[in-house]
């Protein structure tokens, strides 16, 4: 720690150094200050609030990269930014085979379509499986520290952080020009998944609508398991428990019906795009006059 604070005082002093140059040459001395603020380094400093979660934030971007095939774990920068998919730069972690991601509000399948079970194995490999709870715990309290003290399990913190506000984070960072596209069915969350917009083809939407009845389906047999479950229980708090998730899961069923409906008409179109003619261009495109995508 005492070598962290070493650099930033040398960095402070040469940014300072560099003020008191600029301002002398341009005779800015009647109007500016030399001095630099602790808070305006360009050296971020690690025990900061503000930059933990900034930090965790991106980690999770990369890992979002990762799962597309944007980055790869086993070579430096950018991997793949459209044309000619290369496989063999994938070995560490491979990417999703197909362009997509679900974001659920818990684990239906428990396979790679699911966002937890793949940042797991990320972290997995990226760091060490010995530590993979105490990562999840991390980045967890760092995302919402007063739900992780109230006890909330650090999956759901998590999982709740890309169904909610990750969209949102990257939307702002590419400043309203998102790489990664989140498709949204409405406010109750019945469909929402990512995809990467360097990997799209005509065929996405007719492979989003699979993952949809997938998810449907999924959805009709947890209503199943909560009416028997609800008949089984003894207490009267379960019964309502089960009944309460019944209601809300049956409202993602009725809007995924509506989605569906307005995806096929677009997966009929097989829309092309031209990754030339940019974000906003290629959005309005591919969603034509419905509404499949969050807002830019």
């Amino acid at each position: 720690m005492s070598d962290l604070n070493d650099k930033r005082r040398q960095v402070k002093s040469n940014e300072t150094d560099l003020n008191r140059f600029f301002i002398k040459l341009y005779g800015l001395s009647n109007e500016l200050d030399a001095s630099v603020e602790d808070t305006s380094l360009s050296m971020e400093n690690p025990q900061d609030d503000n930059h933990r979660e900034l930090t965790v934030k991106r980690l999770l971007s990369y890992f979002i990269g990762c799962v597309f095939g944007r980055y790869s774990l086993d070579k430096p920068g950018l991997v793949y930014a459209g044309g000619d998919w290369n496989g063999s730069a994938y070995t560490s972690f491979k990417p999703n085979q197909d362009n997509l991601i679900l974001l659920t509000d818990r684990d239906y399948f428990g396979d790679d379509r699911d966002i937890i079970n793949r940042l797991k194995e990320f972290l997995r490999i990226t760091f060490a499986s010995s530590s993979l709870n105490d990562n999840l715990h991390f980045i967890a309290k760092t995302l919402d520290p007063k739900k992780s003290e109230r006890g909330e399990s650090d999956e759901q913190i998590i999982r709740n952080y890309f169904l909610n506000d990750f969209y949102k984070d990257h939307d702002k960072t590419y400043h309203k020009r998102p790489i990664y596209w989140q498709f949204n069915s409405g406010r109750n969350d019945g469909f929402k998944a990512l995809m990467y917009l360097h990997r799209y083809n005509k065929d996405e939407l007719a492979m989003v609508r699979n993952y949809l009845h997938d998810l449907q389906a999924a959805y009709s047999n947890t209503i199943k398991f909560n009416d028997e479950q609800e008949t089984k229980s003894s207490t009267a708090r379960e019964k309502n428990q089960y009944r309460k998730d019944t209601v809300k899961l049956n409202k993602k069923v009725t809007e995924v019906i509506k989605y569906d409906e307005a995806l096929q008409h677009q997966a009929l179109a097989q829309v092309s795009i031209d990754l030339d003619d940019g974000v906003v261009v290629n959005h309005a495109k591919v969603q034509g006059n419905e509404e499949l995508f969050s807002k830019l």
